[in-house]
């Protein structure tokens, strides 16, 4: 399986998994604070659909939130048909059907 591939299922899993359930952080850590800390008024969307992490080295938190803002760069919301990974960071007229184009 090629690793683009892997990529995209285990992203289609973890939205898979989070629209069943709200995933699970350390008791006791403010999730509202660091999805607004790190995400801005986009916070909602991570604070129902990621797990949040704390360390010890603030480094290793800077580069799990960055890789999560990079995956939310590439979903695109359909309204009621949910949300949908692509390649592109600028919306492209075929992202949505790309067949057609």
């Amino acid at each position: 399986m090629h690793a683009s591939m892997k990529v995209l299922l285990a992203g289609a899993t973890l939205l898979g998994a989070a629209a069943a359930s709200q995933p699970p952080s350390r008791p006791g850590m403010d999730r509202h604070r660091i999805a607004v800390q790190r995400f801005g008024n986009d916070a909602p969307w991570y604070e129902q659909r990621i797990p949040f992490f704390e360390s010890a080295d603030p480094r290793i938190d800077a580069v799990y939130y960055y890789r999560w803002s990079l995956f939310r760069a590439h979903q695109r919301d359909l309204g009621e048909e949910g949300f949908i990974s692509t390649e592109f960071l600028d919306d492209v007229d075929w992202q949505r059907h790309p067949m057609p184009a």
